[in-house]
């Protein structure tokens, strides 16, 4: 048997996000979760939305490239979801 055996991996930070995030689709909260992206980004993000590419971060949303950098790999695009209009 392994000295190895039984023992779990160290947990990641929970502020990482364990999926990438759609820029699309996602909330405001799963927004926040990446690195670098406060309230006022994930508002800036929504507003813009939808994205063809994860470049429109700074040329549609006007976020810094620093920011882009610190996210480009732990977002993901979808189609936008379509949500029944609020009465």
């Amino acid at each position: 048997m392994s000295p190895e055996h039984g023992t779990k991996p160290a947990n990641k930070a929970p502020t990482e996000p364990l999926k990438k995030v759609d820029l699309n689709n996602a909330s405001l909260a799963e927004l926040t979760t990446l690195p670098t992206v406060g309230d006022a980004e994930a508002k800036r993000i929504i507003a813009h939305r939808p994205y063809k590419s994860k470049g429109e971060l700074v040329t549609k949303a006007g976020l810094p490239e620093g920011v882009y950098h610190a996210v480009k790999h732990k977002v993901e695009l979808q189609a936008q979801r379509q949500t029944a209009p609020r009465k």
